[in-house]
């Protein structure tokens, strides 16, 4: 059974926030590939409006990272963003066998970067 633990939510917009972890992740020599952007996939359907906002335009973002190191299959994170605030949260699936020093290494990377960034940041 796959589920989600929430790492941290955060005052920082969800395409913001996209940025400095991707960013973050790669400095550290991981591999970060985008593979769901909530934003691209309404591209093609233009009449939806926001369950949130209740129009087409909103900033509301829904993006998955698969985070990759050198020696296991790769971390999931989800980043949920609306109106300037994000939630990150991590994917636990029995599929992905993840080492536990893969994960404890991209919460270790993300804390140090949304320090370094003096964003405010709640622990979930």
């Amino acid at each position: 059974m796959n589920q989600t633990f929430p790492l941290f939510s955060m005052l920082i917009g969800g395409e913001a926030a996209q940025s400095h972890i991707m960013a973050a992740l790669t400095a550290a020599n991981l591999r970060v590939e985008r593979s769901f952007d909530m934003q691209v996939a309404r591209l093609a359907h233009t009449e939806c409006s926001c369950p949130h906002h209740g129009t087409e335009e909103c900033d509301c973002q829904l993006v998955v990272l698969l985070v990759y190191d050198h020696k296991s299959p790769p971390a999931t994170l989800i980043l949920h963003g609306r109106d300037n605030f994000t939630n990150i949260s991590l994917v636990d699936s029995p599929m992905q066998l993840t080492r536990m020093e893969h994960i404890t290494n991209i919460k270790d990377i993300l804390a140090a970067e949304f320090d370094k960034m003096h964003v405010e940041r709640f622990k979930s």
